[in-house]
C-alpha cells in the first residue's frame, strides 16, 4: 500500500474539502454529520465525520448609557456581549457601583442620590468572566432661587396734595437682592399709588 492523492468530495453545506484532503468545518447550530469520499483509479472509500457544535464564548462586554445624570434622577444602563462567533447580544450582567451617592439594581437602573457638588460614580458590569466599567457624573442641581422677603423703601409721612416715590427691594434665597416692580396697592380713600 502507499499514500495516494484521490479525488475528494463531501456531501454537506456545512463543510468543504480541498484537493489535498483538508476538511474545513463551517458554522453549525447543532452537531452535523458529513460524509467525505475519496475516489482513485476506479475505487472509492467513504468516511463519516461529525462536526461538533461549539457553544460560542463571550469575548467582551460593553456598557451603554448616559455619562451624566442629574442628582435625584435615574437612568437605565444596558450591557452588550460580543461572542467568539462574531455575534453580539444584550445580556443581563452583575451590576455594581462604587459610590455612596448612587445605587444600581439588578436590571441596570442607576438611581442618583442627593449631592452637594458634582460626583463621579463608576458602574461595573460582569458577565461570563468579562467586565466593563463606565463613569457617570452625578450633577449637582442648584435649587431654584425664590423670593424670601420684600422691603419697601420711602418716607413714612407725606404732605397732602403731594406725591412721593417709593421703591421695593426683593431678597432671594441665594442671598442676593434687587430692586423690583411689585404689584402696588394702598388701603386708604385719601391716597392712591400707581403701578410704578
Amino acid at each position: 500500500s502507499k499514500t495516494v492523492t484521490p479525488s475528494w468530495s463531501e456531501n454537506s453545506s456545512k463543510a468543504t474539502i480541498n484537493a489535498s484532503g483538508l476538511l474545513a468545518a463551517g458554522d453549525v447550530a447543532a452537531d452535523q454529520n458529513v460524509t467525505i469520499t475519496a475516489s482513485f483509479n476506479g475505487k472509492s472509500d467513504t468516511h463519516d465525520v461529525s462536526i461538533k457544535y461549539v457553544e460560542p464564548t463571550v469575548t467582551g462586554i460593553v456598557i451603554t448609557g448616559p455619562s451624566r445624570l442629574d442628582e435625584e434622577t435615574s437612568a437605565q444602563y444596558l450591557c452588550t456581549a460580543s461572542y467568539s462567533d462574531g455575534t453580539t447580544a444584550s445580556v443581563i450582567p452583575s451590576w455594581n457601583e462604587n459610590s455612596a451617592y448612587a445605587s444600581i439594581n439588578a436590571s441596570g437602573l442607576l438611581s442618583a442620590g442627593d449631592v452637594a457638588a458634582d460626583q463621579n460614580v463608576t458602574i461595573t458590569a460582569t458577565h461570563d468572566g468579562q467586565s466593563d466599567s463606565h463613569t457617570v457624573l452625578i450633577a449637582y442641581v442648584a435649587p431654584p432661587v425664590e423670593v424670601t422677603s420684600l422691603v419697601i423703601s420711602g418716607p413714612s409721612a407725606i404732605e397732602e396734595n403731594t406725591s412721593v416715590q417709593v421703591s421695593c427691594t426683593a431678597y432671594f434665597s441665594d442671598g442676593s437682592s434687587a430692586e423690583v416692580v411689585p404689584v402696588w396697592k394702598e388701603d386708604s380713600a385719601f391716597a392712591s399709588i400707581s403701578g410704578s
